[in-house]
């Protein structure tokens, strides 16, 4: 229990919450810094973070855990940012986030900057290898045991593809 800790990301001071949180909890608020306020007398520990209270350079992906991102100089920092650390799975998780949260925005993002559409084709190209070789992989193997019509199969049904990596361990 003592890992955990709940955080809720906000536009906004969520006022009327913390309110009933006082009255009927008696759990008072502590602003820590600008942006993030702790949540006092709850068995968990609780935070909140305001994303227009954050400072912008200092917490650009947190700031970004918001669903109203424009496509302009933000996302192509963010772009930017993204691909220096794609390796990292912390960022591989945040940038997921914030671009389903903001589908729109990044659409338009890479309409119109090339270094997004260049690090999309490196990971799609990258993942169409790897779908590749596993596929390979996968038909070398019921050759060598003389499974042709399951060959076919796996390239009609993609339910049957499912179950064949599975039974192969791939």
């Amino acid at each position: 229990m003592e890992e955990i800790t709940i955080t809720f990301v906000c536009n906004h001071y969520p006022r009327e919450m913390l309110r009933i949180l006082k009255k009927e909890r008696k759990i008072a608020v502590r602003k820590i810094e600008n942006g993030i306020y702790w949540l006092e007398n709850e068995f968990l520990p609780i935070q909140i973070i305001l994303n227009h209270e954050l400072s912008s350079d200092e917490n650009r992906w947190l700031n970004s855990l918001r669903t109203d991102i424009k496509a302009d100089k933000e996302t192509d920092r963010l772009i930017r940012d993204y691909k220096e650390h794609k390796d990292s799975k912390l960022y591989q998780a945040v940038m997921d986030l914030v671009v389903r949260a903001n589908q729109k925005a990044m659409k338009e993002a890479r309409d119109m900057c090339d270094a997004l559409k260049e690090l999309f084709a490196d990971e799609l190209e990258e993942e169409a290898k790897k779908r590749e070789k596993r596929l390979t992989s996968l038909i070398y193997r019921l050759l060598n045991d003389n499974r042709v019509e399951d060959i076919r199969r796996v390239s009609e049904d993609e339910a049957f593809r499912a179950l064949m990596y599975r039974e192969y361990g791939l």
